[in-house]
């Protein structure tokens, strides 16, 4: 708690870019309750994905995550959304996450924990989509929002490829 102070009080000079640096980059762990409750450090609503918002399509996701014993998250996937597989790029968002870990008999232990988030339009986007989509139209788009989100997902997973220079 004492080094989220001192962060605070820097955010004048660091910004919230700083912010979230210098409390990711915080070693020193202090125990959360040992009961079920998930206390965040640094957490945010992932973005809402391009395609889904140029495409007026709103919904939601719920994805299950591990709090480390050091509160930092792993394993992340998502167990339920609608429309299926419209916001499943959002996942991003979880690798700047920190929790005050699960502590049991004074030890940090890592711990299962689940998140939903919920997409919805501003009225300003809102007014940029058509006044009414027909059952088809809107399967056809919940279709390619889908597939640009698998697309996303595969890109921000994929291995760097190795570039191959031709010998001369």
């Amino acid at each position: 708690m004492k080094n989220i102070c001192i962060a605070l009080m820097l955010f004048p000079v660091l910004g919230v870019s700083g912010i979230v640096s210098a409390l990711q980059e915080m070693t020193d762990v202090e125990c959360g309750a040992e009961d079920n409750d998930v206390i965040p450090i640094v957490r945010g609503h992932p973005d809402y994905p391009k395609h889904a918002r140029l495409l007026c399509i709103e919904g939601w996701i719920k994805a299950e995550f591990t709090i480390g014993k050091d509160g930092k998250v792993s394993d992340v996937s998502i167990v339920a959304g609608e429309p299926d597989g419209v916001f499943n790029s959002a996942v991003k968002v979880f690798d700047q996450w920190r929790f005050t870990p699960r502590c049991v008999a004074g030890e940090p232990v890592d711990r299962v924990a689940a998140q939903q988030f919920d997409f919805t339009l501003t009225d300003e986007a809102m007014s940029a989509c058509p006044e009414v989509i027909d059952d088809k139209t809107m399967e056809v788009l919940i279709s390619v929002a889908a597939l640009f989100g698998d697309i996303a997902e595969q890109m921000l997973h994929r291995e760097p490829r190795q570039l191959e220079v031709p010998e001369f």
